[in-house]
């Protein structure tokens, strides 16, 4: 942003802040190390797998477990059950299982619960076979104690969980909170439908491990959707549909630096949450699947508007140190190797309190608030990114790209290291994060393809900024206060193709470090936006073609196709023909240019014009000063051809 304000941005910006519980037994035939829910992690070798200690190949069949030819029945008939076989007793529409062993559950409870309390450390398989249970004042199915449950609808069945808008008879714990709750470990799913319906608060809560596997399941949510104390593990969901007035899914012990966690294997997700979509109180992984999430009612509810800001509803309070309706969210680590993400949020569409990694998957992102940030480090090694809306685009004190296609549109900075110069920190918009203003915070473009259309500055650091190679588009602000570029430290340029267009007045350039020359071409005159602008060589050879989204006076320029005590002239207008991506020309033939400039490079870094510019401190962007040559402009060059120096 623009360093007049700095001095009273560092006044204000503040420094960062920086399933083994019981289980059964009985007349099921199971075998106890394929069944416990924190087993080795021998043939779970994923980083996903180890953090949240689970084989996943055990949870992919979960249906195949239970003994679907046992004879324990247990059949509601509307304000009444009956059981057979052995395990569970009738309390009128009351059924408590006390055994280990498969029950399988058929029909309708108009106001009943389903209890397990089983000492014995053997699992309980419980199989919904078209069973539809309401309770209206507590859970419809509440495990009081039991080594791990099984919660399976059974392949070709419907079946429905419902509790009431409030509880009787809660412990000194205030539970059960849920319409499946837990207080031991969960696993829910099988091949059959299922329905959760929760009035009271969370749809499905384990206080220890939760694992997800399953094709079809449907939560509508007073507060959270999902929710494992300890880990939440989606194994596969076919189908998994959420709807919650707080979080989407989350896991919440923030006690233990090993638990907390969140890992989603495979599934199609769709979450619509007042506040977060998927919520770790330390890691969250993402190996694959397909994800569609709406939080705090979209990027429409910008966090700009003060008077929306936080109010999503849900259990947040005022004793809440901050409202938040991010897509995801970890605390620790974020870390997401493949997938499909359409994410809209209110929020941040992607957030660590600390670190986000992400390896590779498919991004559609429009956030009220940035679109992706880490508080630390933010590290983006393949994928493809496209933010449609955002605060600012991609931010971390430490943001490294080596690789992926990225294009964003942001109303602030495209990238930003440590946001403590924003000009936004003035007006305290809602929402926003601080940093401290650091010459530790550095921007590194080792390769990929990133594509920037910001109405702030297009890259800016409060330390460095270095590019090693990728090709880098920046179409900047149109305002002098901002910049195409903005750093406090040192700009260098070591490869790549970098073109970005903005304005002179604030405008900065790579450095005299750079490995690879630099020019900035600032224009006497504006130019609208969509008037394209060349660079030709000596021999009329094009290698620069570019046609900028905004207005703009001043280009900046590097490729290794820019030869030292080689000439050169800058034009403007006409048109081109070609290969054309987001303005930029590949083998581009132009016709009816302007002649606007001619200049040699003579050093690594040239300046054609004169700038308005900051520079930068130590006077790391000072080079050669062409200045603008005296001739007159000759004629257009007609119908220049490149031999492809942009591939």
């Amino acid at each position: 942003m623009n360093k007049k304000h700095t001095a009273i941005l560092l006044c204000t910006v503040v420094l960062m802040s920086c399933f083994a519980s019981c289980t059964s037994s009985g007349n099921s035939s199971e075998t106890a190390s394929a069944d416990s829910v924190q087993t080795d992690t021998d043939s779970g070798t994923s980083a996903a797998a180890e953090a949240l200690g689970i084989d996943i190949s055990k949870y992919q069949d979960i249906e195949s477990k239970a003994d679907l030819n046992t004879q324990n029945k247990i059949t509601l008939n509307g304000s009444s059950a009956s059981a057979s076989g052995s395990g569970t007793s009738v309390n009128g529409s009351d059924v408590t299982i006390s055994i280990p062993g498969t029950y399988i559950v058929s029909g309708t409870l108009n106001d009943g619960q389903l209890i397990v309390n089983c000492t014995e450390e053997k699992n309980v398989y419980i199989v919904l076979q078209d069973a539809h249970i309401t309770c209206k004042d507590s859970a419809a199915v509440y495990v009081q104690q039991a080594k791990n449950t099984y919660i399976i609808a059974l392949h070709g069945t419907e079946n429905s969980l419902e509790d009431g808008t409030s509880y009787s008879g809660l412990d000194e714990n205030n539970e059960p909170d849920a319409a499946l709750f837990s207080k031991d470990d969960l696993i829910v799913g099988g091949d059959g439908k299922l329905a959760v319906t929760a009035n009271y608060k969370d749809g499905i809560k384990s206080k220890d491990d939760l694992i997800i596997s399953g094709s079809n399941l449907k939560i509508s949510a007073a507060d959270d959707g999902i929710a494992g104390k300890d880990s939440v593990a989606v194994v596969k969901a076919d189908t998994l549909q959420i709807t919650a007035q707080s979080d989407g899914i989350k896991s919440s012990n923030d006690s233990d630096t090993e638990k907390g966690n969140i890992g989603i294997f495979s599934g199609n997700l769709t979450i619509e949450a007042q506040t977060d979509g998927i919520q770790a109180e330390n890691s969250l992984y993402i190996e694959n699947g397909t994800f569609s999430l709406k939080t705090g009612g979209g990027s429409a509810n910008t966090s700009i508007r003060t008077e929306t800001w936080g109010q999503w509803g849900g259990s947040q309070t005022a004793s809440e140190e901050t409202a938040s309706a991010k897509g995801l969210k970890a605390v620790s680590v974020l870390s997401i190797s493949d997938g499909t993400f359409n994410i809209d949020s209110s929020d941040d569409a992607i957030h660590s309190n600390k670190t986000v990694n992400i390896r590779g998957g498919n991004f559609s992102i429009a956030s009220g608030d940035d679109g992706i940030h880490a508080d630390a480090n933010l590290n983006i090694n393949n994928g493809t990114i496209h933010i449609t809306k955002c605060y600012e685009g991609l931010e971390a004190v430490t943001l490294t790209i080596d690789g992926g296609t990225i294009t964003l549109t942001s109303s602030d900075d495209g990238l930003n290291a440590a946001g403590g110069n924003d000009v936004s920190s003035i007006n305290g918009r809602p929402g926003e994060n601080k940093f401290s203003s650091s010459s530790n915070a550095n921007i590194t473009i080792n390769n990929g393809y990133i594509y920037i259309d910001a109405n702030g500055d297009g890259i800016d650091s409060n330390g460095s900024i270095t590019i090693n190679g990728g090709t880098i588009l920046v179409n900047g602000p149109e305002n002098g206060g901002n910049g195409a570029f903005d750093y406090d430290s040192s700009f260098s340029i070591n490869g790549g193709l970098l073109v970005a267009a903005g304005m002179s007045d604030m405008a900065q350039q790579p450095g005299e470090k750079s490995e690879q020359n630099n020019v900035m071409i600032n224009l006497d005159s504006s130019q609208t936006a969509g008037t394209l602008f060349t660079i030709t060589d000596g021999e009329d050879h094009v290698i620069l073609a570019f046609t900028p989204c905004k207005s703009y006076n001043s280009i900046v320029f590097s490729s290794p196709d820019l030869r030292t005590d080689h000439a050169y002239t800058a034009n403007t207008g006409g048109t081109a023909s070609g290969d054309e991506k987001n303005g930029l020309y590949i083998n581009a033939s132009c016709s009816n240019t302007v002649k606007a400039e001619s200049f040699t490079v003579s050093s690594v870094v040239t300046t054609v014009g004169q700038s308005g510019g900051i520079g930068g401190p130590g006077a790391d962007v000072q080079g050669g000063m062409n200045g603008r040559p005296e001739e007159q402009m000759g004629e257009p060059p007609q119908n220049n051809k490149t031999p492809s120096p942009l591939q």
